[in-house]
């Protein structure tokens, strides 16, 4: 019943991003959901793994390794809200008019 909804969201995606764990970089599922996004977008790049719980880039393996993951940390986030940001339909406004670096440092920390 939720896999169809599943797959026709992700046959609309322009952009996936992973939630990795160090307990769920493993998961089957979240393999085939990676595959799935990167088939449908095109774009390695456009797919981001998010490295959480202390999980580092060399720890992520294959084949989620080949996907540019990034730190749940400040530099890490503000460069995945860039890229969502340069691939929306009405993008944000840049850093120089309103979209601010600081509004993620001031947001709660996500690297727990």
């Amino acid at each position: 019943p939720w896999d169809p909804e599943i797959e026709s969201a992700l046959k609309r995606a322009k952009f996936g991003v992973l939630c990795i764990t160090p307990e769920n970089r493993g998961s089957a599922y979240l393999h085939y959901e990676a595959g799935a996004i990167a088939n449908q977008v095109g774009f390695q790049n456009r797919v981001c793994p998010v490295l959480l719980g202390g999980l580092t880039a060399p720890q992520l393996g294959q084949p989620l390794g080949r996907f540019q993951g990034k730190a749940a940390d400040e530099e890490g986030i503000w460069a995945l809200v860039q890229s969502l940001n340069s691939i929306a339909d009405r993008p944000l406004e840049t850093p120089k008019n309103g979209v601010h670096r600081s509004s993620i440092a001031s947001s709660p920390k996500t690297s727990r």
